[in-house]
């Protein structure tokens, strides 16, 4: 055989194996990370949470009815409730005690909370309390009580977001997400809260305290928020992205 045709046959056979890995690689991919394969289709999802879950300002949709076509869920459960707080220190629609009323069949459970608890200054409490009063013993009851509910579900806790200049009716200044409340406590206090109860419980997280949106400037914040803690529609297809993103990972 001459060098010419020995070497058009090993091009051939490189060709053939190449475009034999190219299809075993797209067919994984596919597979495995295709949005037609993501543990979340067909999948049934309730969503605990406050005003943003709700979707106030924005005609009452938020990234938890955006997310329904991004992970190609059968259902979606919103339960945001504007006001409400994990702990029942104040009476507004605690999650520590409706979280039981949820719909129990569902396959993932998404909590997006701690923003009212932190504005209405619930006492922070120790990371062992069982005192619902408190944030930690509020969380406690939260968090464990959902792992009973739901044995075999799926959990992600959502932190807060920062605000930005935001007006609140029991401040008698805007709120910054690093001023003190009335309990000498910053967001972020609640935010490493959550995070240090989500690691003990063993409850995934995604952190929109330092992932979320962007307000620094007038600008910025007009862009993904309506009035520097509710965000507008764009603001909601971000969050709902970064939530989506990280229930395909489950």
């Amino acid at each position: 055989m001459g060098g010419y045709e020995h070497k058009n046959k090993i091009e051939k056979k490189l060709n053939i194996f190449y475009t034999n890995i190219e299809t075993k690689i797209v067919e994984y991919v596919d597979t495995y990370v295709g949005v037609d394969y993501v543990s979340t289709g067909g999948k049934t999802i309730n969503c605990l949470g406050d005003s943003i879950t709700e979707g106030y300002k924005n005609r009452e949709i938020s990234w938890a009815d955006k997310i329904e076509p991004l992970v190609r869920a059968e259902k979606i459960n919103k339960y945001g409730i504007g006001g409400s707080t994990v702990s029942d220190y104040v009476d507004e629609h605690p999650m520590c005690i409706r979280y039981s009323e949820m719909d129990d069949s569902a396959d993932f459970i998404v909590i997006f909370a701690g923003n009212n608890d932190f504005t209405r200054s619930v006492p922070m409490g120790e990371p062992n309390d069982t005192n619902t009063k408190t944030f930690y013993g509020a969380l406690n009851t939260l968090l464990s009580g959902l792992r009973e509910k739901y044995p075999n579900g799926k959990f992600l806790y959502v932190t807060p977001l920062r605000m930005w200049n935001y007006a609140h009716p029991k401040w008698n200044e805007f709120v910054e997400y690093d001023k003190k409340n009335k309990v000498g406590k910053t967001l972020k206090d609640y935010r490493d809260a959550i995070i240090s109860r989500c690691e003990y419980y063993e409850i995934p997280y995604l952190d929109l305290y330092n992932e979320g949106l962007y307000g620094r400037t007038e600008k910025t914040r007009n862009a993904v928020y309506i009035d520097g803690l509710h965000p507008n529609d764009e603001g909601h297809n971000i969050i709902a992205s970064k939530i989506a993103g990280k229930l395909k990972m489950q």
